[in-house]
């Protein structure tokens, strides 16, 4: 009966151990196909997700760095860019972080596409970021090059997701194929082994490291600095980060289904939103402003980027929205404008000219009192040089004195003189270096303050403090003065000095005669007179009353002195018209000599007065000379 059954049922069992085998080989061979498909595709993820952190890390590293955070290095900015672009060399080439994992390089041409892209705007924006750091002292927060810095960051991480939605879709396809073979195979080996199934289970390593990748990029977004929400197509929140409860002070319960217009201040223009919705419901992504309110009422602003998600036939299915808080940046450039034009108003309300020009001599600011003055509008300045606007002889004056105050690298002032509609006018400058942030002189400010009218009234004062009033000759503290000088240089030099003592005769007369006015101008024209026997380098002095003081420096012999004593009496005695009245009168001189006759002021002085009445006593109309040597050498 046993052996009637080996008989009988052994082919049977031999050929369900035979079909069984060969199912079985073939739902190995599934398994095995399944396994390698994951294992050779999974770089590919893993390599998107770390160069999408990568990238995230940098934009961080270099927020914190601009920030001034001084232990942050731009090296590793550019070491986390450089391994991102490695990353999707590795993803495009299949090449594995992990050993001991095999790796397939990317046939799909779109996603080779999308990799080839992701990677130029890796490039872009590391090109920024370099610009960026170059420029940090010029291009601050809010700058044109900032902006652009953002906009090349959000545009990378955008790719990056694009990225990884064509590699998921891709082994989506790829293990649906598998997928669909190996159900087969699972089918019949259920019908062989009655319905008992053999399931294969993925290596539970492998599987994590692909969840590990997943959250990479989670967790990048859980802890990003900036604020993401996602929506339906109705404008719904379905995911808001934790960033976004910081912010608004609402939980992820109370925000989740709602439309996110409960966040607007009513500040923004309307038309704002419709530009928005329009943008994106277009396909397009939007960037502004927004100014929101917080739960508390507190407002805020965000600079924001919404961004449509499509899925693989291109419909809109979500949009994804960035926004980061730039609130205090807002405020810190409402400050700074406030500022700015307070310091405008100030500088165009001051009666002082003002202007600010570069070290290379082109100026750059101009106040309204300088536009007022020279007849300029400070869009034809800016640009130019003094050699622009003002005669050579004044624009080398200028940029004399701008060097100066750049090689002393401190405040200097200077008398200056410009152009006026009224002729030339002084003006006093005060001229300072300024600073950039790492103490470097960019620009040379100027305060000038026109003091022309001053100056008129300084030369004033001193012609009334050393001149005649009548005369206009010097007075005895300007003639003591110059006689100290010559004395001394005479002293020096061993020269020959002389001085005159002369007395109008008659003069007491004339004026008892004809009046103060006539006798006034009698001294005036007496005064002419002298002015006429003498040399530029002697001085002529009004003592009082019709007293008068001749200093003669530099004589090579008596003689001389006696020679032009003659002449004045000569000139002097010719009769004078004045007013219509014929005048005549005469001079007596008394002449004292250095070093003969004194060594100082008081004592050549006295001698010479004593020679005058000397002359006096004689007749009148003539001149003695101190000593009887003197006059025997005349």
């Amino acid at each position: 009966m046993l052996r009637n059954f080996k008989l009988h049922i052994a082919p049977a069992i031999w050929a369900i151990i035979a079909i069984g085998l060969i199912s079985m080989g073939i739902s190995f061979y599934g398994y095995w196909s399944w396994q390698t498909a994951i294992q050779k595709h999974l770089p590919l993820i893993d390599n998107i997700a770390r160069a999408k952190v990568d990238i995230a890390e940098a934009h961080l590293w270099f927020e914190e760095l601009m920030g001034g955070d001084e232990t942050m290095k731009i090296e590793k900015v550019r070491t986390l860019l450089d391994k991102a672009i490695e990353d999707v060399d590795n993803a495009r080439e299949g090449k594995s972080n992990t050993p001991g994992l095999k790796s397939l390089s990317v046939k799909n041409q779109a996603l080779l596409s999308q990799l080839n892209q992701l990677q130029a705007l890796i490039h872009k924006f590391g090109d920024i970021a370099e610009k960026r750091w170059q420029m940090r002292d010029t291009s601050g927060i809010g700058s044109p090059l900032d902006q652009t810095f953002d906009e090349m960051f959000e545009d990378a991480l955008y790719n990056a997701d694009v990225a990884d939605e064509h590699a998921h879709l891709y082994i989506s396809t790829e293990l649906t194929k598998l997928k669909w073979i190996h159900g087969c195979i699972l089918a019949l080996w259920a019908v062989i082994i009655s319905g008992t199934s053999s399931a294969l289970f993925i290596n539970s390593r492998k599987r994590r490291l692909l969840e590990a990748s997943l959250k990479k990029l989670s967790s990048a977004v859980e802890h990003s600095p900036c604020t993401v929400i996602i929506t339906d197509v109705k404008g719904d929140i379905e995911y808001a980060n934790p960033k976004f409860t910081q912010l608004t002070d609402y939980t992820r319960n109370e925000v989740i289904g709602k439309n996110p217009s409960f966040l607007k201040s009513g500040k923004t223009p309307p038309e704002t939103y419709k530009q928005l919705w329009k943008t994106i419901t277009s396909g397009y992504e939007w960037r502004g402003e927004f100014c929101n309110k917080k739960k508390n009422g507190k407002l805020y602003w965000e600079s924001a980027s919404i961004s449509p998600i499509t899925n693989i036939k291109g419909m809109i299915t979500h949009f994804v929205a960035v926004k980061e808080d730039v609130t205090e940046r807002k405020q810190i450039m409402e400050a700074l404008q406030e500022s700015e034009e307070k310091l405008k108003s100030i500088l165009d309300n001051t009666t002082a000219v003002v202007y600010v020009k570069d070290i290379s001599g082109q100026y750059t600011f101009i106040n309204r009192q300088y536009e007022k003055l020279f007849h300029v509008k400070r869009d034809e300045v800016k640009g130019k040089t003094d050699y622009d606007l003002f005669p050579k002889e004044m624009a080398d004056a200028f940029r004399a004195n701008d060097l100066r105050v750049l090689k002393a690298k401190a405040p200097l002032e200077f008398d200056e003189v410009a152009p006026h509609e009224n002729g030339l006018h002084t003006y006093i400058s005060i001229k300072f270096p300024l600073y950039d942030s790492e103490g470097a002189i960019y620009a040379v400010c100027g305060i000038s303050s026109d003091i022309t009218e001053r100056k008129r009234m300084e030369e004033t004062i001193r012609q009334m403090a050393y001149h005649d009033t009548l005369t206009s000759l010097p007075n005895r503290a300007l003639f003591e003065d110059r006689f100290a000088v010559a004395l001394t240089h005479a002293h020096r030099n061993n020269e020959l000095l002389s001085v005159m003592y002369l007395d109008l005769d008659g003069f007491k007369e004339v004026n008892d005669t004809f009046g103060h006015r006539v006798g006034d101008r009698l001294l005036q024209c007496f005064a002419e007179r002298l002015k006429r026997c003498l040399r530029d380098s002697d001085t002529i002095a009004r003592l009082g009353g019709d007293e008068f003081a001749v200093l003669l420096p530099g004589i090579s012999q008596v003689s001389d002195v006696a020679q032009i004593a003659g002449k004045i009496t000569e000139n002097v005695k010719q009769p004078m018209e004045i007013e219509g009245k014929e005048i005549s009168v005469t001079t007596s001189i008394g002449i004292a000599l250095f070093p003969s006759d004194g060594d100082d002021i008081v004592k050549l002085l006295k001698h010479a007065d004593d020679a005058m009445y000397r002359a006096k006593e004689n007749g009148k109309n003539n001149y003695r000379f101190f000593s009887d040597k003197a006059l025997r050498l005349a």
